[in-house]
C-alpha cells in the first residue's frame, strides 16, 4: 500500500444513510444482489454515481469533495452526447437508499471508459472528460485522490465499492474449477457455474497498515514512498500472509520494509475499504519501536505530533469533520 487513506474513527460512527429502516434495506439490498429480474426492474428508476476512466465524479462543498448521486436517467442523457452508454451492463449495484413512504431506491455505480489519443497525438482526452462533467455541474478527480480527501465515509464507500465490483465482474468470467464460462449476476455480487454449480464473491484482501512510535511516545515513524505524491506521507502496510493474525503480519511488515522490532502491537478499532490495486479491507494498528533505532531520526521522516499532518495542503483534523486514522493515531 502506498498511501494512508482517510479512516473513520470506529465501527459506532459509520453511518450508510442518514435516515431509513436500516434492517429493512439491508434485505431489500440483499434481494436485490441475488435476483436479478429484481434489480433489472430498478435500473431505470435508480440514482447513479459515476466514474470515468478511473475518475469519479464529484461536486465541491466547504467541508471537501462530495460524491455526484444523479438519477440514472440524467446521466444517460449526459454521456449519450459524448458516445458513452450507460447500462445495467457496465454498471454494479452499490446500495439500497430510503424513498418515499417505506419504500427503498436503488443506487448504482457505473463506470466508463473513454478512448485515449496516442501518445503522439496533440489531442488530449482531458478537454472531453471536463466539458462532460460540466455538463453534470461537476468535476473529476483521480481515484486515489478521491479515497484521500473526501470528508465522507459512505462516498468513499460507494467509491471503493464501484471500483472493486467493476474490476472483479470483468476479470472474473471462467470457473476455477471447471474453466466454464459464469455467469455475473446483474448486481456484480456473485458470479455462478452452471457446470459445477458453484457460485463465486469477489475476493478482498485482508491489509494491516500500522503507525509506529517510540517508547516515549514523542516521534513517530512516517516514509515517504517515491512513488507518493509530494507532500504525502505513509506508514508501514501490507497484506496479511496465509497462516498470520493481523498482528502478526504488522510485525512482518515492519521488519521487511524498515528493519525495526515492534512490540505493543495494539488495533486502533479503525478500518477502510481500499480499492487499490485491488479490493482490500485496511484494519488501522499502532505498534512501539521495541527499542531506540536511529531509523526513526536518520533514515525516514520522523513527525512529532504538534507539527505532523497527513494530507496536502494542511491539517486533517481541521480541514475535516472525521480526520484520518493516521492523524488520529499521532494526536492521541
Amino acid at each position: 500500500m502506498w498511501l494512508w487513506p482517510r479512516i473513520a474513527r470506529s465501527f459506532s460512527s459509520v453511518k450508510s444513510v442518514a435516515s431509513g429502516n436500516y434492517v429493512k434495506r439491508m434485505k431489500v439490498l440483499d434481494n436485490w444482489k441475488i435476483n436479478d429480474s429484481a434489480v433489472a426492474s430498478q435500473f431505470e428508476t435508480s440514482e447513479m454515481v459515476l466514474m470515468i476512466d478511473q475518475r469519479p465524479l464529484i461536486v465541491k462543498s466547504p467541508e471537501g469533495p462530495r460524491l455526484f448521486v444523479g438519477t440514472t436517467q440524467r446521466i444517460r442523457e449526459a454521456l449519450d452526447d459524448f458516445g458513452l452508454v450507460v447500462s445495467i451492463r457496465n454498471s454494479v449495484l452499490l446500495d439500497a437508499l430510503p424513498d418515499e413512504g417505506d419504500k427503498c431506491k436503488a443506487l448504482f455505480g457505473c463506470s466508463v471508459l473513454t478512448l485515449e489519443p496516442p501518445h503522439d497525438s496533440r489531442i488530449s482526452a482531458d478537454e472531453p472528460r471536463k466539458r462532460l462533467a460540466g455538463v453534470l455541474g461537476a468535476s473529476l478527480i483521480p481515484l486515489r485522490l478521491a479515497m484521500l480527501t473526501m470528508p465522507m465515509e459512505q462516498d468513499r464507500n460507494w467509491v471503493a465499492r464501484m471500483q472493486s465490483l467493476t474490476k472483479w465482474s470483468k476479470i472474473y468470467n471462467y470457473c476455477p474449477k471447471c474453466s466454464s464460462l459464469l455467469r455475473m449476476r446483474q448486481s456484480k455480487s456473485g458470479a455462478s457455474c452452471g457446470q459445477c454449480n458453484r457460485i463465486y464473491y469477489p475476493t478482498v484482501s485482508p491489509v494491516a497498515i500500522c503507525l509506529i512510535r517510540d517508547k516515549e511516545n514523542e516521534h513517530c515513524l512516517l516514509v515517504r514512498h517515491l512513488a507518493s505524491m509530494n507532500g504525502i506521507f505513509t506508514t508501514v502496510a501490507g497484506f496479511a500472509e496465509a497462516g498470520e493474525s493481523l498482528e502478526e503480519a504488522v510485525r512482518r511488515e515492519i521488519a521487511e520494509e524498515v528493519g525495526i522490532e515492534c512490540e505493543d502491537v495494539r488495533y486502533m478499532g479503525m478500518s477502510q475499504a481500499w480499492p487499490m490495486p485491488n479490493s482490500s479491507l485496511m484494519s488501522a494498528f499502532s505498534a512501539v519501536a521495541s527499542r531506540t533505532d536511529e531509523k526513526l531520526i536518520s533514515f525516514h521522516d520522523s513527525l512529532s505530533p504538534p507539527t505532523s499532518s497527513t494530507t496536502p495542503g494542511g491539517s486533517a483534523a481541521n480541514r475535516y469533520s472525521k480526520p484520518s486514522a493516521a492523524r488520529s493515531a499521532i494526536v492521541e
